[in-house]
């Protein structure tokens, strides 16, 4: 199994950009993918889309080459502050929600 992740890696490098993607060993569209794991962080792949089922071909193709550590870190950073202004909007919009409910709690109060 190896010795074909290797080939289909090398043909993902140099094959990916001129036909627009490729098949895994299942005959399905593989779609790229980035690694978040701490040893191969912000590495591009592509994989089975049944890498989670059990019926996963166990096709894996590296698309890029590592990344120096500087990157890894500017892009750790960019993903923590991604997720921190995902945080701030959900609390905006419980906000937004709170402060509507109190508008319209008070005009009902009013009319009373």
């Amino acid at each position: 199994m190896s010795t074909s992740n290797a080939s289909s890696s090398s043909w993902a490098k140099e094959g990916w950009g001129k036909l627009g993607g490729c098949q895994c060993y299942c005959g399905i569209s593989t779609y790229m993918k980035t690694s978040y794991t701490k040893q191969n962080f912000g590495h591009r792949l592509f994989s089975c889309p049944n890498y989670k089922l059990k019926h996963a071909c166990g096709f894996f193709a590296w698309v890029d080459p590592p990344m120096c550590e500087h990157g890894k870190r500017v892009l750790r950073r960019m993903r923590e502050r991604q997720e921190r202004l995902n945080v701030e909007s959900l609390n905006v919009d419980m906000l937004k929600g709170r402060s509507k409910n109190i508008a319209i709690s008070r005009r009902s109060t009013s009319l009373h």
